[in-house]
């Protein structure tokens, strides 16, 4: 298979450009020394994570079935990727931050389907005046309110978890060329899934191939965070977090 093609040089966000044109995020090129630092994919740890949180959180009358489940990156309100476990279930999407070093479930977040009012897929964009760096690959973001009647105060709060809406990007493994069930770690996989849970869901709006914008306008926290990913369980110089 084709190696995928270095474009760091070029690209002010270090993306990995692969043979058919698509970009992932995060970092620059992504080989087997660094994906060997993401506990998530070491050995059976994501199916280990899913069972656990399939045995700890799930049930079943609740829930519905487990239909997919998805090793992604999200991105915050503040323009963070953070890594997250995202299960697919007959009535819910269940969103989950997982500590792969301890191997236990740090935090769950359900969605109801039936709340959901937008699922909107494209290329990621920032207001005009905003200084972050840009986003040169394809994202998700499913919607389930408005921030509408939120005060500024509370809609800039980092601290902030009542935001009605998760935006998605696929996880920087994808680039691995030789990687094994890519589908785990491709947004795009996650979308089709999805959209399939949503055929019985009524009035859902679908906005495909437009910007997905994120309101941040100082990029050079983030782009170091990004860079670094701090937001993804992985060993550091010995150090493991």
């Amino acid at each position: 298979m084709q190696e995928p093609v270095d474009h760091t040089t070029h690209n002010p966000d270090l993306v990995t450009v692969m043979p058919n044109g698509e970009t992932v995020p995060g970092g620059g090129i992504v080989t087997h020394h660094v994906a060997d630092k993401f506990f998530a994919t070491r050995g059976n740890n994501l199916d280990m994570a899913v069972e656990d949180v399939k045995n700890q959180q799930l049930n079943q009358e609740i829930d519905g079935l487990v239909l997919g489940r998805w090793l992604l990156t999200e991105i915050s309100s503040w323009n963070r990727d953070k890594e997250r476990l995202v299960i697919l279930c007959e009535n819910n999407i269940i969103i989950c931050k997982y500590d792969y070093v301890a191997m236990k479930l740090a935090s769950i977040q359900r969605i109801a389907l039936k709340q959901l009012k937008e699922v909107h897929n494209g290329n990621f964009d920032y207001p005009p005046n905003s200084v972050s760096v840009p986003r040169l690959y394809k994202g998700v973001r499913i919607t389930w309110g408005t921030m509408d009647n939120q005060p500024w105060y509370q809609k800039w709060n980092p601290l902030n978890t009542d935001i009605p809406f998760s935006t998605f990007t696929s996880h920087p493994v994808l680039a691995l060329p030789d990687l094994e069930t890519k589908e785990a770690y491709d947004v795009q996989s996650f979308l089709s899934g999805l959209k399939q849970a949503l055929e019985k869901v009524p009035n859902i709006k679908y906005i495909d191939n437009q910007p997905i914008i994120i309101e941040s306008y100082a990029g050079f926290a983030s782009y170091v965070h990004n860079q670094s990913r701090l937001g993804f369980s992985r060993e550091r110089g010995g150090v493991s977090f």
